[in-house]
């Protein structure tokens, strides 16, 4: 396998999985609370007001999602995703510490490597990059 369609498979399945999770805050989707529960959520754990910081939250992780995987604007999208990332490990986990064993939790696997995303993605395909050889050959 060339190293770039590695990468690209990273990127997709990377991508995907903040597509889907932010798709649960936002409208319900794969058996997500949708933004009301999600925004009582988040005002438990002191994020106000919460609706808006779920739909802000799932909206940044769609569009980041989104981006990360076709390779557009990968540092944007990487910026977002972390932030996002951080304030979730920020309000949930930096409290009580970080516990193995006990729930994963998806902020602790997904925080440390999305910074560093927009670096992988140098040689690998993306959609300007394919484009460019199409419109060029």
């Amino acid at each position: 396998m060339k190293p770039g369609l590695g990468r690209l498979l990273v990127r997709i399945t990377v991508g995907t999985i903040f597509v889907e999770h932010g798709t649960q805050k936002l409208f319900g989707w794969f058996g997500g609370p949708g933004p009301t529960a999600a925004g009582e959520h988040f005002e438990s754990l002191g994020l106000r007001p919460g609706r808006a910081n779920a739909i802000l939250a799932g909206s940044t992780e769609v569009a980041g999602g989104l981006l990360l995987g076709a390779g557009l604007v990968t540092p944007a999208a990487a910026a977002g995703l972390a932030g996002v990332m951080i304030s979730a490990l920020r309000t949930t986990s930096w409290a009580t510490g970080i516990r193995l064993g006990h729930r994963a939790r998806p902020e602790i696997a997904h925080s440390p490597g999305t910074p560093a995303r927009p670096s992988c993605t140098t040689y690998s395909p993306t959609v300007p990059s394919i484009i460019s050889r199409i419109t060029s050959a």
